[in-house]
């Protein structure tokens, strides 16, 4: 039931959002969930609420936070669950142009995966180009010092063997990203694990 999700979240010290010092930078970051996410989990007994009011409200309350504590605005991060169509269309689209002081949305493993696939070569001719893993490398292509934050939980979803071997765990792929954008790419690279 729902009440069980709740209590899970207290236990776990889940918020709306959480803000992070790493190399002078402050970041607020936030998860959301979309609609067809929400679609996907009927069972969960959670109610969905208006994603763009949701993330207004977590934006605004973080930087206010976060300007508070520490007198600087933070670089605002939605780990998005909902997903776009790399052609201007879907929820993280609607997000973006409806929520201002959103610095980047990402839904994960799979962005991940295409932005190593790019910065390897391997991104394929006649693909889709402007989606968000286009948009990650050129903020990778227009930066010196770059510094992933990387969560260290496992989404048991992504462990599945029945799933294709190239969606591997995010530490792994990060990685590679780290390994080709040092020495492809001449970056200065961190990764920093939570």
């Amino acid at each position: 039931d729902s009440q069980a999700v709740w209590d899970a979240f207290a236990a776990y010290g889940v918020a709306d959002y959480v803000l992070l010092e790493r190399g002078g930078v402050w970041f607020a970051v936030f998860g959301l969930t979309g609609e067809d996410s929400d679609a996907c989990a009927p069972m969960s007994g959670m109610v969905l609420h208006d994603a763009r009011d949701t993330a207004r409200r977590v934006v605004e309350e973080a930087t206010a936070a976060c300007l508070e504590a520490n007198g600087v605005e933070p670089v605002v991060i939605c780990l998005s669950h909902s997903g776009t169509d790399g052609q201007g269309k879907g929820e993280d689209y609607e997000l973006a142009r409806a929520v201002e002081g959103i610095d980047l949305i990402t839904e994960g493993i799979l962005t991940l995966s295409r932005v190593e696939s790019l910065l390897s070569g391997d991104g394929g001719e006649g693909q889709r180009r402007g989606g968000p893993a286009d948009q990650i490398l050129q903020m990778l292509a227009d930066s010196d010092k770059i510094t992933f934050l990387v969560g260290t939980r496992i989404n048991i979803a992504h462990q599945d063997p029945t799933l294709p071997v190239e969606l591997e765990i995010r530490r792994n792929v990060v990685k590679k990203i780290k390994y080709l954008l040092e020495t492809k790419w001449l970056k200065d690279v961190d990764i920093t694990y939570l």
